[in-house]
């Protein structure tokens, strides 16, 4: 009981620290991780992949974004990983990644998701997959991981007309 109460105050404090914008969009992101993870379990991924933006090459650049975009970008990105903290049901990377998309999208800030995958290490079977959401110079508004940790299988791309040069 003990490492609950602890869990719960630290999620807590982690939330009252957030920025007030950020705060504002915990609520939104919450729902839509719901409706997230049901897609996910319920829809085939050829279905959901056009929620992540347009098919782009592996090589592609993330996105320019201007400042704001970029303040924008981090905001959406800690609302959506603090509601993924209150979930009752899992919302890992890849529910994470298409509400970070569809957030930004919203907002007009361009997005480049990518999908990633890795061995899961001698002895074990398989791999691991993993989804990242960047925009501009934010690396990972979604999906931290170490660089270079995962090889890109996909790349998707929102883009507006209101994006930096």
């Amino acid at each position: 009981m003990m490492a609950s109460t602890h869990g719960i105050r630290r999620r807590f404090t982690r939330f009252l620290r957030m920025p007030v914008r950020a705060k504002l969009l915990v609520p939104f992101a919450f729902v839509l991780l719901g409706f997230a993870r049901l897609a996910v379990l319920t829809v085939p991924f050829r279905v959901l992949r056009p929620w992540l933006g347009h098919k782009a090459d592996l090589a592609s650049d993330v996105k320019r974004a201007t400042t704001r975009q970029e303040a924008l970008a981090q905001d959406v990105g800690r609302a959506v990983r603090g509601a993924a903290t209150l979930t009752p049901w899992k919302s890992v990377c890849l529910p994470q990644a298409m509400v970070a998309v569809l957030m930004l999208r919203l907002m007009g800030v361009p997005t480049t998701a990518f999908l990633g995958v890795r061995s899961k290490g001698t002895g074990e079977d398989g791999l691991d997959a993993h989804a990242w959401v960047a925009t501009g110079s934010v690396a990972f508004i979604t999906g931290h991981h170490t660089p270079g940790e995962f090889t890109v299988v996909g790349v998707f791309q929102t883009w507006t007309g209101t994006q930096a040069a």
